[in-house]
């Protein structure tokens, strides 16, 4: 039975001990009676003697006798008890104005790339086939091979032309550099398309219909170009590669 008594003794005095103002008015209490709180550690026999107190229970007497902070102790613990949960609220609320607002920013920023990102890749979209990357006026010169030397292991001497092409909306006119700057033929070009990453170009030429002369002719007719993108020494664009079977060049000497 006393064991029982004195279990439900300590499960008050931890019940009490656990109450906001009864923790705060200890520290109060501690904190306005520091002398006493100090000499309940530090203080020996000797430093009793010194304060004119024969024993540690004369010298706390005295204390509190001449220095009796209980109303001081009361407003503070007063204060701890419910200043201490506002002040917490407050930094909390503090803390997550702060986490949003960088949240924000963080958004803001990743917005601003994922902005930058899609524009990027729209402007590759719109590159894709945008024919309008031929426009103006051009060097092209022509290396021809007749397909019969292409089988053969003996290096036979190549037709070389050069024309200067005017492109406009796809449409190519030529003109022949050595034949007295007669118009020769028209092309239009479809199926562009251009891969920036790699510097590459895909087209195909085609004969307009007013111009074909040998219907039959395919590879006179329809012109397939893979062709690389680089830049000269004067930084005009410079496109090479096959035309058919045809080494070709382009130079833009114009836009």
């Amino acid at each position: 039975m006393e064991s029982e008594n004195f279990t439900k003794m300590l499960d008050d005095l931890k019940n009490r001990f656990a109450s906001r103002f009864i923790f705060s008015f200890i520290i109060a209490w501690l904190i306005y009676h520091w002398q006493i709180s100090v000499a309940l550690f530090w203080y020996d026999k000797t430093q009793f003697q010194a304060e004119g107190c024969r024993s540690i229970f004369d010298f706390i007497s005295n204390q509190l006798k001449s220095n009796s902070y209980n109303c001081e102790t009361f407003w503070t613990a007063i204060g701890f008890t419910f200043g201490l949960p506002i002040t917490k609220s407050i930094i909390n609320i503090y803390d997550d104005v702060i986490l949003a607002i960088r949240r924000w920013i963080k958004a803001k920023i990743l917005k601003n790339a994922l902005t930058k990102e899609i524009k990027r890749l729209k402007d590759i979209l719109k590159k894709i086939d945008d024919k309008s990357f031929m426009n103006g006026k051009w060097n092209f010169k022509i290396e021809q091979r007749d397909l019969k030397d292409l089988s053969s292991k003996i290096n036979k001497k190549v037709d070389v032309n050069e024309y200067e092409l005017n492109i406009n909306d796809a449409k190519i006119t030529s003109k022949l550099k050595n034949n007295g700057e007669s118009e020769v033929d028209k092309y239009i070009i479809t199926d562009f398309y251009y891969n920036e990453d790699l510097n590459k170009i895909y087209f195909k030429k085609e004969l307009m219909s007013n111009f074909i002369n040998d219907k039959n002719d395919f590879l006179q007719n329809i012109k397939i170009s893979f062709l690389d993108i680089e830049k000269d020494s004067s930084g005009r664009i410079k496109l090479t590669g096959q035309e058919n079977h045809d080494y070709v060049e382009y130079l833009k000497i114009e836009i």
